[in-house]
């Protein structure tokens, strides 16, 4: 994916791994428009996107209203003509815990991790079938690969996104439109600083953000890392139900 020039659609800009985002882009020449519901934040990370000579503009918004999602991808065809890559950095955690289960906590976590993306990638996606050009890229989560504990809804959406995306670069490859997918470890996030269990390998939203732009530009259609933690976790997602599960429950006394 060629990142100079491009008008890039920046979702989740607000902290973490999607303000990373946005500095390693702009660095590397794109255009930016950066999204999230907070205002204010977005702004710092625009002045900071500036600040190395980038195009940004902030664009506030609620994944979670349809009509705001598509209103905002209206504003931005005005503005630029064409969306060239659509990036959604937007997400949610908490843990659920079955003995006091929040299902206003579940129901947040698929919107904005799943329902969200869905949202955002329809809003933009006939365009670029259209013009049989364009990039789309989800950051998902090693969660996603199979269940695990204290994260029902979490790891639902992040499997979720994985498969939806999965099934979008398949049916849009004919049509000339990528499909990135990105599967980051534990990184330092406003998400992950209320975790109480051990994070290995955990990296900065930095760190994070490097990687991704690397992967983008080297034009893959998935970034996974670390890889000393995603390639284990993707063997032992692959084991038998009863053994991944005996072994998860294990591993966190559960």
């Amino acid at each position: 994916m060629e990142l100079q020039g491009q008008r890039i659609w920046l979702i989740g800009a607000s902290s973490g791994i999607g303000a990373a985002l946005a500095y390693e882009l702009a660095r590397a020449g794109a255009r930016l428009t950066l999204s999230s519901r907070n205002a204010e934040a977005l702004e710092a990370v625009a002045e900071r996107a500036r600040s190395v000579g980038a195009e940004a503009t902030v664009l506030p918004l609620d994944v979670t209203n349809r009509l705001a999602v598509e209103q905002a991808a209206s504003d931005l065809r005005a503005r630029w003509g064409v969306v060239d890559a659509l990036i959604y950095s937007a997400g949610q955690w908490e843990t659920l815990d079955v003995a006091e289960y929040d299902i206003h906590s579940a129901e947040r976590q698929l919107d904005v991790n799943l329902l969200g993306l869905v949202r955002t990638v329809g809003a933009v996606m006939s365009d670029m079938v259209d013009r049989r050009a364009g990039t789309i890229v989800g950051i998902a989560s090693v969660a996603g690969y199979a269940g695990w504990p204290l994260a029902s809804a979490y790891s639902a959406s992040k499997a979720g996104m994985l498969a939806y995306l999965q099934s979008l670069r398949m049916d849009l490859h004919r049509h000339d439109v990528q499909v990135v997918t990105v599967t980051p470890g534990f990184v330092e996030s406003r998400l992950t600083d209320q975790n109480e269990f051990p994070m290995p390998f955990k990296m900065t939203a930095e760190e994070a953000a490097v990687t991704i732009v690397a992967g983008l530009a080297d034009g893959k259609t998935e970034v996974h890392f670390p890889r000393r933690l995603s390639i284990p976790l993707k063997l032992l997602s692959a084991l038998p139900r009863p053994v991944y599960e005996g072994l998860l429950r294990r591993a966190t006394r559960r």
